[in-house]
This record gives structure tokens, sequence and C-alpha cells, in this order.
């Protein structure tokens, strides 16, 4: 049985960033840049059709599943049933998720398989609606290591390599100095910064902070529930303890739609 959802649920992200833990690690901005890619992800609509027709993959062949589930065991049961029994079709079609939106393959998805595998993000995502579920202490996909990239800056060749995780390669000079190092760096990063912008869903600046990231993930999930400006105002007033208005409601909304487009540069492009 398929439930048709129309949004991604995003608000145990929410309830992490605002936590004690989090803020007693005091999450860098490599973090918070992952933290907030997956967050623009999940609201983006074209990437919402296109997990709902996976499920609809699945449950074409096994019509008895009950996705997504609301219970993370079942939810990992579940997967590895499909890696077992359906792999290669689920494979193809995360796969296409991932070159889509031009993902990093290590950080959303790895092909290997075990028998105790865990969820990894995009699992998580299409059989139990929602990236990180506040069971796990802690969203293990926001690992940096992750989201490395590299670029050679000797020639300059700008490439990202991806085997066995994506790297951005900066080549110097054997016997560079510091400053040098820096010169280069600092001569080619207007290229360095196009390319990632053509190549990787980020971008170029970024000036939300983790005590603003919440705010937008709440604010989103109120009125995709149907909640009223002055009803979703209210609810922030409470939760936040500070005075919003209905226009700051709006920018709210208004700007994590507008980040979840960076995942549309293909049919910006065309």
């Amino acid at each position: 049985m398929i439930k048709e959802l129309n949004y991604i649920d995003i608000a145990d992200l929410s309830d992490f960033l605002r936590s004690d833990w989090a803020e007693n690690l005091n999450l860098d901005g490599n973090y918070m840049q992952i933290i907030e890619e997956v967050v623009f992800l999940c609201i983006n609509d074209d990437f919402i059709k296109d997990i709902g027709i996976i499920r609809k993959k699945i449950l074409k062949k096994y019509p008895k599943f009950n996705i997504p589930t609301s219970i993370p065991h079942q939810a990992s049961e579940i997967v590895c049933f499909v890696y077992e029994n359906f792999y290669k079709d689920y494979k193809d079609s995360i796969k296409g998720i991932i070159e889509k939106y031009k993902l990093l393959s290590p950080m959303y998805h790895q092909e290997e398989f075990m028998e105790d595998t865990s969820l990894q993000i995009l699992d998580s995502i299409i059989f139990l609606n929602k990236p990180f579920d506040n069971s796990d202490a802690f969203p293990f996909w926001a690992n940096p290591y992750f989201t490395k990239k590299t670029d050679e800056l000797g020639g300059i060749t700008i490439k990202i390599t991806k085997d066995p995780i994506p790297y951005l390669e900066i080549g110097f000079p054997p016997y560079a100095n510091i400053q040098e190092m820096q010169k280069i760096i600092k001569k080619n990063y207007d290229k360095i910064q196009e390319y990632r912008n053509k190549n990787l869903p980020l971008l170029k600046q970024r000036d939300h902070r983790k005590d603003n990231l919440p705010k937008m993930i709440d604010a989103y999930m109120l009125s995709i529930q149907g909640k009223s400006k002055e009803k979703i105002a209210i609810e922030l007033d409470k939760k936040y303890e500070n005075e919003i208005s209905f226009e700051g409601v709006n920018q709210l909304i208004k700007r994590i739609k507008s980040e979840a487009k960076r995942f549309n540069k293909e049919k910006q492009e065309t």
C-alpha cells in the first residue's frame, strides 16, 4: 500500500539542529553545508515526485509492502528484502536520482549490500519519508568525509575524481611554499567556483546559519500541512520565543523554496 505524499518530512532535522547536543557539537560550515543541501533537496518538488515514482515501482512488484512506513526497523527489513530481490532495478532508480540532481554517490547511496545494512540516506527518504529520524543520534550522512572534492590547478585542469570518494583536486608545483599555494588558489578561485556551481548542487555563497535553518524547515512544514500564515507565525513565536511577522513567515518559506531550485539547473539552462 502506498501513501500519496506531497512532501518529505524534515521536521526531525529541525529538532536536531535546535538540540543541546547539536549546540555542543558546534557544527562547522562543512557540516552545515551538507545538512542545508539535504534540506533543500527534500523540499524540491521534482525530487519529491521522483521519490514517489520509485515507491510505485517497488509496490507494483510487491503490493503488500506498506511504504513509506513510520517504523525504522520495518523500513530496514523492507530495504533488506529489496536489496536481495529487486536490487538491480532499485539501483538503477537510485542512480537516476543521483545523476539528475548531481548528488555525490558516496553520501547518498553506496553500491554495497550487507544483511544487516543500515538505511542509507536515499533509502531513508524512500521508505521512511525522512532523511533523518530522531531515533538516531546524529545524521551519519552529515560527515564532510563524503563531500570532499578535488581539482588540479597546475595547468589549470578542473575535474572531480570519483574513485573511491569524490574529491576536488588542487595541484601545486612540487616545491611551492604556502604563500605560493595561496596565490594559485586565489588566482583560480573564480574558475573553481564556476566549475562547482556547474557540476555540484552547491551555491557559491551561503548565508543560512543553523539558527535560521530550523525556522525555514518549520515554516515550510506548517505551510505544507495547510496552516495559515497567521497560525504559522504564532507557532514560530511560541517555539522560538521571538516575534515573527506574516512577512517574516513569507520570507522563510520563499527562501527555502528558492534554495530547493538549485537542483533544477538543467531545467534552468534549457
